[in-house]
Parts: C-alpha cells; sequence; structure tokens
C-alpha cells in the first residue's frame, strides 16, 4: 500500500508533468518535478540496498534463538 508521501508525489506528477508534456504548458516546471521524484525513487532504492546489505552481513547477530 502506498504511503500518503507517494500518493502526493504521484498525483503532483500527473498532474504538472503530464499537463507539461501534452499541452506544452510550464514544460520546464514539469520536467524539475519529474527529476525530483525520479531522485527520490532512487534514493530510496539505495536506502533498501543498504539495510538489505546490512542485514546480510549481520549474520544471526539479531537472531535471539527464539528467547525474547
Amino acid at each position: 500500500m502506498r504511503s500518503e508521501w507517494e500518493f502526493c508525489t504521484l498525483f503532483l506528477h500527473f498532474t504538472f508533468f503530464y499537463k507539461a508534456k501534452f499541452f506544452g504548458k510550464n514544460k520546464e516546471l514539469g520536467e524539475r518535478l519529474s527529476n525530483i521524484i525520479e531522485k527520490r525513487r532512487n534514493l530510496e532504492k539505495i536506502t533498501k540496498n543498504r539495510w538489505k546489505i546490512l542485514w546480510e552481513n549481520s549474520g544471526n547477530a539479531f537472531d535471539t534463538g527464539g528467547r525474547c
């Protein structure tokens, strides 16, 4: 399920970027907004990959052996 932030960015992306591309209005604004969204997605991917690597490299460091 998408977070509120993702919904907001997608809404802005569709309203400004596509309007700019198809109707030729505010083209620069649409491209800038698209670049911001793309950078945010790339940052999320990098963060997820870092956590995945950390988890894999930790071995059993987080394993409590069934004990709390």
